[in-house]
């Protein structure tokens, strides 16, 4: 996409196709949160006629949404718009699955206990939704409050800490050091 821009100033590409190519360069960096990529690609496009598209606008509130940290507002801004078919529409579809995948997960390291109906207003959804999600997840239920107590995924066995690995490069390092000498 970035070759395609640089290269749209010196050839006779219709506008319609540069704003779908832009469109798609804006959902890409959104979908990887390359936030400031996405900012800087708004900033490069304001004050052109690309920046008047009522869909490319609508990714960039999303971008907004994002850029500010706000789960509820990011969720929102994605289905505010009615997405052209069919690959801008699938990409918003996956990014908005994992956008509330991703601030769900978030939540459950941040919290140790949440009620549904605060888990639902950060995150933007319904109710059924959050209840749908926390039983998925192995989340148990408080007797006494009646809030989600997350169940934190435990880190994956076998890969050391950066730190052991780091006390394991040194050691072989000063190991081969002893053997040179």
């Amino acid at each position: 996409c970035e070759e395609f821009e640089l290269d749209l100033g010196h050839s006779a590409v219709a506008p319609q196709a540069s704003l779908d190519v832009y469109k798609i360069h804006m959902v890409a960096y959104l979908l990887c949160e390359q936030l400031e990529n996405a900012r800087f690609l708004w900033k490069r496009l304001k004050g052109t006629e690309a920046s008047q598209d009522a869909e490319l606008g609508a990714l960039w509130s999303i971008g907004k949404a994002m850029w500010g940290r706000e789960p509820a507002q990011t969720q929102a801004a994605m289905v505010a718009h009615q997405w052209s078919q069919p690959v801008i529409a699938r990409l918003v579809a996956r990014m908005q699955h994992e956008h509330l995948q991703r601030s769900f997960d978030g939540l459950a390291r941040a919290y140790s206990l949440i009620s549904a109906s605060a888990l639902a207003a950060i995150l933007g959804i319904s109710v059924d939704k959050v209840h749908e999600m926390a039983n998925a997840a192995g989340w148990t239920v408080d007797a006494e409050s009646g809030a989600y107590a997350p169940s934190v995924a435990e880190a994956p066995k076998g890969k050391p800490e950066l730190m052991q690995q780091l006390s394991i490069l040194t050691d072989y390092v000063a190991h081969m050091e002893k053997e040179v000498k």
